[in-house]
């Protein structure tokens, strides 16, 4: 219960991927303070200030519901009228399907429906009844969304699964480019909130609280040079919000390894030098090397190319996971590489059992690439090989 309550203060009573509704009358006039009904039979949370479901009145109503889990609309609505989420038992117990409800209602549309969405997925038209094609698949357009710079992320909680919607079991969204057959395996986590989804939010209702004010010089000086796609806290404007597994005030350190043998101290980049993780970071030059991650533990790597100008070719060579359908970080054993210059994306993540192609090839965009690993089971292993690339292979 107080989970859960903890979600919806998080989410909507604090200015906290896809695009956003940017017309104005989608948006909500106050984001600090949005009265909320909340259904007792949906049994999950509640709050006495609010006790009588909202009539005619701008809030939100939480509703049991009898058959599945949704929000009815997109951003506040238009009139004196509140939004509705309905809850249902397969969901209740979920907090990152409610914080996605709860985003919808600040205003994000799915992922699927970006304006740049036909670069990333393919939407099988003949697979969808034509209700739920104008209802769940309508592509967003520049008039009506905003993306706030942010790029596509597979990783987003508001993005389709491969048969979201489907009326004949065949696939309803397709993956294209590079990489696609483990990025089919990612669409449609519900494990956790992708951290453009929260910064789309702030920009759009919090995007002036940390700006620098010429008339208050001390002021302006609290605010930190934000590293690693980080921005400034609108909540607490002298740190940093940081993309996962970026760390500190201003996002320059990174999370601590912790795999077994692994001995804990604090610093920027954490030297893993005992059984499970190797080191925290390591330097890629034109030969390969192999790296090894195993058995039980979390475990953070940063692979730098020696020659600044050369990107850093990964080969995941082996692995040995518990077979999971959706892969995200969150799940309990899985493998990032986050090989894009934008750091605020999910890295390609691997849950499988063993590799579906035998090995995979990652070419990064930059001179960097952040490793990611966990194991919950003493047989968990990865083997990879990385090396520094000579020519810049700008994937998408």
């Amino acid at each position: 219960m107080k989970a859960f309550l903890n979600i919806l203060f998080l989410s909507i009573f604090l200015c906290i991927d896809g695009a956003i509704r940017k017309d104005p009358k989608y948006k909500w006039s106050n984001p600090n303070k949005i009265k909320v009904f909340i259904d007792k039979d949906a049994n999950y949370f509640r709050f006495e200030k609010v006790k009588n479901k909202l009539i005619k009145e701008k809030g939100i109503n939480v509703l049991k519901s009898n058959h599945k889990c949704y929000s009815d609309h997109i951003g506040a609505k238009p009139f004196k009228e509140a939004n509705e989420i309905f809850i249902h038992e397969k969901c209740k117990d979920s907090g990152i399907i409610v914080q996605s409800l709860i985003l919808q209602v600040l205003g994000l549309e799915n992922e699927h429906n970006r304006i740049d969405r036909d670069k990333f997925v393919r939407i099988i038209t003949d697979n969808i009844n034509k209700n739920d094609l104008l209802t769940y698949f309508k592509k967003d357009s520049k008039k009506t969304a905003e993306t706030y710079g942010t790029n596509y992320d597979y990783g987003s909680a508001l993005h389709g699964y491969f048969e979201s919607f489907t009326s004949n079991n065949g696939k309803t969204i397709q993956v294209k480019g590079d990489h696609a057959l483990y990025y089919s395996k990612m669409i449609g986590q519900r494990e956790v909130i992708g951290f453009n989804e929260y910064k789309l939010v702030n920009k759009h209702y919090c995007d002036k609280k940390c700006v620098s004010s010429s008339k208050n010089k001390k002021k302006d000086s609290s605010i930190p040079k934000c590293h690693n796609d980080g921005y400034p806290n609108p909540n607490k404007c002298v740190e940093c919000l940081c993309p996962f597994p970026y760390t500190s005030r201003d996002c320059s350190s990174f999370h601590i390894s912790n795999g077994q043998g692994c001995p804990e101290k604090k610093s920027s980049f954490h030297i893993s030098n005992g059984q499970g993780c190797p080191e925290k970071k390591l330097i890629a030059f034109d030969a390969q090397k192999l790296i090894s991650f195993s058995k039980i533990g979390n475990c953070y790597t940063m692979i730098e190319a020696k020659d600044s100008k050369k990107t850093i070719h990964i080969r995941v060579s082996y692995i040995s996971f518990n077979h999971i359908k959706f892969c995200s970080r969150e799940k309990d054993n899985f493998l990032e590489v986050q090989y894009k210059k934008d750091k605020t994306l999910m890295g390609l993540c691997f849950c499988v059992g063993t590799l579906i192609d035998g090995e995979h090839n990652i070419y990064s965009e930059g001179n960097k690439v952040m490793l990611i690993y966990r194991g919950v089971n003493y047989y968990n292993k990865v083997d990879i090989y990385y090396n520094q690339h000579i020519v810049y292979n700008l994937q998408k």
